[in-house]
């Protein structure tokens, strides 16, 4: 054979060995795209999941506060009662002794007094024996208004009570969390009871209940024959997750088409190289490696621009557009909205004794210990350098103050090991600041004014912008 065949002989030979292996990329490339979209999606729904049994947890824990605090009068009238339950926004409620007999109910319906309920509804039976219990969607005693209640058990000097009130859930936040819980087209989002009906969903529903196998009877079927992960429909398959949300009878269902959730996998983009190949070997790999860089790199712009690499918190960009939102909607809303500015004390001793690398696991750790520190509807991003901002939505400045403290303690709680086995004690100081309406663009400089504050008064302390009136600074 001439060395010119020879020559070109092996080069279209390597050029088929290095399109095979691209090609082999490629497909593993999409199935691992796949199990990421489908992790995702789960993992959304284990999320939403942690969220919604969070938000029923701490529903109870306040409802049974406010019932320890204003409703243990053993001679509490009926219109303190209802003076108390309409100040909380109920829908509707009861007050049952201990033995499950109606003492009050709201709205007013005299003929139900001295009433045994616990026999008609179980969550007031469960809340008797248990403590605590969430209903599925129920007629209020009163009234006959289709609500979901919470109850929960107190002790009064007279004894226990229960305490049950309860909410039109299609008026609440949870609703709009569930209608707003996915972006995907064609996507669903359903929140149902113990008996199949829809407490709050991603869809249109109609104004009266409605049970999800009305709505969705493929998916309500899926469900009863115990899929978890998959069901067909007319449409094609469809991805399903649900979970149940511990603490009440409900559970959590999110579902979407294959073909909506991988329709950024398919198309021109899976068969480019392929079709390219028939043309032209050479000119197949580049395109293939071109865009298997260009997804890289879009990827990673999209999330370096959200997100801080360091500490893996919301970088500066997402804490601002963040507070934007929160400040307009909280103003809209005539709720309270508050910050606090946390900096590292003596970080650059930190740095200038052991080294910007320990420096950085410094700063990693106490992220973490900052966040889990912070309740669920929180946010704590990374500001620049070693400062830390949250953001506290339906938060006074009182509120603030004690969320910080609560962070500045967990963050000096214990020392930070380090790689080198050093045991490094860390302390934070933090200032505090409240939106005063949406035209105050000023909240964050005063938090920083009150951490500055904190540094001159010693460290290790939370200054706020406008105190508490019994106390400014907190010590460590």
């Amino acid at each position: 054979m001439p060395r010119r065949a020879f020559s070109w002989a092996v080069a279209v030979i390597v050029l088929c060995v290095l399109f095979a292996i691209v090609a082999i990329a490629v497909y593993q490339g999409e199935l691992r795209d796949r199990r990421n979209l489908s992790d995702q999606f789960r993992l959304r729904a284990e999320i939403a999941g942690a969220f919604l049994q969070t938000y029923v947890k701490e529903l109870l824990a306040r409802e049974r506060g406010m019932a320890e605090r204003q409703l243990a009068d053993p001679q509490l009238s009926e219109s303190a009662f209802h003076a108390v339950i309409s100040a909380a926004g109920f829908e509707a409620a009861v007050l049952l002794d201990s033995s499950g007999k109606l003492i009050h109910v709201y709205p007013s319906s005299p003929a139900l007094r001295g009433s045994d309920l616990t026999s008609e509804y179980a969550h007031l039976r469960g809340a008797l024996t248990e403590g605590m219990a969430v209903s599925n969607i129920v007629s209020s005693a009163a009234q006959s208004v289709p609500v979901v209640a919470f109850a929960t058990r107190y002790d009064t000097a007279t004894g226990p009570r229960v305490f049950s009130g309860a909410y039109d859930v299609r008026s609440t936040h949870l609703s709009a969390y569930v209608a707003n819980l996915l972006e995907l087209e064609g996507a669903n989002a359903d929140l149902i009871d113990a008996t199949g009906v829809v407490i709050a969903s991603s869809r249109a529903l109609p104004s009266s209940l409605t049970s999800l196998e009305s709505i969705d009877p493929m998916l309500s079927r899926a469900l009863r024959a115990g899929r978890t992960n998959e069901y067909d429909t007319r449409r094609g398959r469809k991805l399903l997750s649900a979970r149940k949300i511990a603490g009440s009878p409900w559970r959590l269902i999110i579902s979407v088409e294959q073909a909506t959730l991988f329709a950024s996998l398919d198309g021109a983009r899976r068969w480019l190289p392929w079709a390219l190949f028939c043309g032209f070997c050479a000119a197949s790999i580049v395109a293939a490696y071109l865009l298997v860089r260009l997804r890289t790199v879009s990827q990673l712009h999209a999330r370096l621009a959200r997100v801080d690499r360091l500490t893996a918190l919301p970088n500066r960009l997402h804490l601002e557009e963040h507070m934007s939102r929160l400040v307009s909607e909280a103003a809209r809303h005539g709720r309270p909205f508050s910050v606090f500015m946390a900096d590292v004390d003596h970080f650059k001793r930190v740095n200038d004794s052991y080294g910007h690398s320990i420096g950085d696991e410094v700063l990693r750790a106490l992220a973490a210990r900052m966040a889990k520190a912070l309740r669920a509807e929180d946010m704590l991003g990374r500001w620049g350098g070693e400062e830390f901002l949250a953001i506290l939505p339906n938060t006074t400045v009182e509120g603030a103050y004690v969320v910080a403290n609560r962070v500045r303690t967990m963050a000096s709680s214990t020392p930070i090991e380090t790689s080198t086995g050093e045991q490094l004690r860390i302390t934070i100081s933090i200032g505090c600041a409240t939106a005063q309406d949406a035209r105050d663009d000023g909240y964050v400089e005063r938090a920083d004014e009150a951490l500055y504050a904190a540094k001159e008064q010693g460290r290790d302390r939370v200054v706020s912008s406008a105190p508490p009136s019994a106390v400014a600074a907190h010590s460590g």
